[in-house]
């Protein structure tokens, strides 16, 4: 059987990967790693590069390589996935980004839906390494729908994002390929995300009381602004 271009490219694109990842094993150079006390954990899954763990929980590496993925309140990510065939995976990497939106990973506390970019840190061999987590509208017609979500009850992860043919589709769940009972897999979050109270900037709110008696009698004070 033939072996075609795109499989020698992605071979050596893996050899790459796998020799900087050693580079890192035997010299011990700092890995680019996040705290455990992370709010992302779990598993997903690329039919090309396998296994993508978002949390030092998952294998209780903790100890020796402590990393993670976290969403902040305003939905922004931070942090790391590891992957064994193409090492550490930013979510909050800095442009340029190669397309819309011109943002990293990002979660929309409304609707649930994950957008932006990710990026893979060791990419080489003529791929750029970004991984793009939901379809934009400027991306046209000839791109399937696809996009990452969140279900705001359990903190589950749904939904593919696409990696180009290097990572291919990176599928949150198993319940995206229907394959749970195979493999039971998914990345999950705190559903406490998605119940903050509101909040009120500084300075936005102004309480004028019409005389200072209405401070329970107190008359010394001068109204609160």
């Amino acid at each position: 059987m033939a072996i075609r271009p795109a499989q020698i490219k992605r071979f050596v694109f893996v050899v790459m990967c796998s020799l900087i990842i050693a580079i890192f094993a035997v010299f011990g150079l700092s890995s680019p790693a996040q705290a455990s006390h992370t709010n992302v954990s779990g598993w997903a899954w690329s039919e090309t590069i396998g296994w993508i763990s978002f949390n030092c929980t998952n294998t209780g590496t903790c100890g020796s390589v402590d990393y993670g993925v976290n969403i902040d309140q305003q939905g922004n990510f931070v942090g790391y996935a590891w992957s064994d065939n193409i090492g550490w995976i930013q979510f909050n990497p800095v442009g340029p980004y190669p397309s819309q939106p011109n943002t990293s990973a990002k979660l929309n506390v409304g609707n649930n839906e994950v957008s932006g970019w990710a990026r893979a840190v060791a990419s080489s061999g003529g791929w750029d390494g970004w991984i793009k987590l939901r379809k934009h509208g400027s991306d046209g017609g000839g791109v399937p729908d696809y996009g990452v979500s969140v279900n705001p009850a359990t903190g589950e992860f749904l939904g593919f994002a696409w990696g180009s043919t290097v990572v291919g589709w990176v599928s949150f769940n198993c319940q995206d390929t229907g394959s749970c009972v195979q493999s039971n897999y998914k990345v999950v979050t705190s559903p406490s995300l998605f119940n903050q109270p509101p909040s009120t900037p500084p300075g936005s709110l102004q309480i004028t009381p019409s005389n200072s008696a209405d401070y329970c009698g107190i008359t010394a004070f001068p109204p609160v602004r």
